[in-house]
């Protein structure tokens, strides 16, 4: 999913200058938001910019710097450092799931004219030990292909034996 979230400044009856708007959607259904939008602010991309093909990330990472992102704008990812090894990678793995390093993520952005302003490493502390059948369609969600509940919950059984902690990297980039 991407949000995008529009600020203003100044604006009365609300929390003191900001004014924030949200635009659900996919990387797929784009097209059909993309012409309602003005400029705007800020772009969080969480935990989605690894799902997205890299050709397509490319075009996204492009058109946040030449048309929706503002002067001065925003964008912030907060994304998987694969290069760190995690049970959800294993996991996810497991499935087929392939995913972009984060490095890999932050040289496209890099390269469609972004600047790091701000970087730091974030841990994500999971356990699956007993998953929920909530956790179960998530995953099942995330590697988008028919796999039983059963075949979800023995990969997680098998790959969680223990509490594990993945690293994220959280980035703040700007024009």
């Amino acid at each position: 999913m991407i949000f995008i979230v529009k600020y203003h400044c100044l604006q009365e009856g609300r929390l003191p200058g900001v004014e924030t708007s949200v635009v659900e959607t996919t990387v797929e259904s784009w097209s059909k938001v993309e012409n309602q939008l003005e400029s705007v602010d800020a772009v969080l991309l969480i935990s989605m910019a690894h799902h997205v093909h890299p050709a397509d990330r490319k075009a996204l990472f492009q058109k946040l710097m030449t048309r929706y992102l503002s002067c001065g704008g925003l964008v912030v990812i907060l994304d998987y450092n694969t290069s760190v090894p995690c049970r959800y990678h294993l996991l996810m793995e497991r499935f087929g799931v392939r995913w972009s390093n984060y490095d890999v993520i932050e040289s496209e952005m890099v390269e469609a004219g972004f600047r790091v302003v701000y970087q730091t490493d974030v841990e994500i502390h999971y356990d699956y030990s007993n998953p929920s059948a909530g956790l179960v369609k998530f995953v099942q969600l995330i590697v988008g292909r028919d796999f039983s509940e059963v075949e979800v919950r023995a990969a997680i059984d098998d790959i969680y034996d223990q509490p594990d902690v993945c690293l994220k990297k959280l980035t703040i980039f700007t024009k």
